[in-house]
């Protein structure tokens, strides 16, 4: 089986700071593909050594295993599987990483992203097309990262 997509090695906008909540909806075993990753301090290590920027900004953003573990250890894997409602926090924006190398059944896992409002990328979202400026004060404060000045 060829790996493409997000079951390569990769991260989820390094220049955002994105972190979110995996928590797996039903028991998650090896064969169906949990969330895998390498620490920030390994993926650090493989990104300055894979040049991983370039690849980034310049490439599609994904490392094989082979160029990985060319620079660290399967010993430094962090697997996210387990039991219903298990999971963690991951910082995907420096944590490489990769999921759903299925081999049988399905994963499922509920994932929350957070990120600070001014790191939200232009253009907005077709969501807020969908609604109009808030016009009161917490609204406008969640959505502070939001451009509605085309609204």
């Amino acid at each position: 089986n060829r790996l493409f997509s997000s079951q390569l090695y990769h991260l989820d906008q390094p220049e955002v700071q994105l972190v979110t909540l995996f928590l797996n909806v039903d028991a998650n075993d090896a064969d169906a593909g949990p969330l895998t990753l390498l620490p920030a301090s390994v993926s650090n290590n493989v990104r300055r050594k894979t040049r991983y920027e370039a690849v980034y900004f310049c490439g599609d953003g994904r490392l094989s295993d082979d160029a990985v573990f060319a620079h660290c250890s399967a010993s430094n894997i962090v697997g996210l599987g387990g039991i219903a409602g298990s999971g963690g926090f991951v910082d995907n924006s420096n944590c490489l990483h990769y999921g759903s190398r299925c081999k049988s059944g399905e994963r499922k896992m509920l994932a929350v992203r957070f990120m600070l409002p001014h790191k939200a990328r232009s253009p907005r979202t077709p969501l807020f097309d969908l609604f109009p400026e808030p016009v009161d004060e917490v609204r406008r404060l969640i959505l502070s990262g939001a451009d509605f000045s085309g609204v």
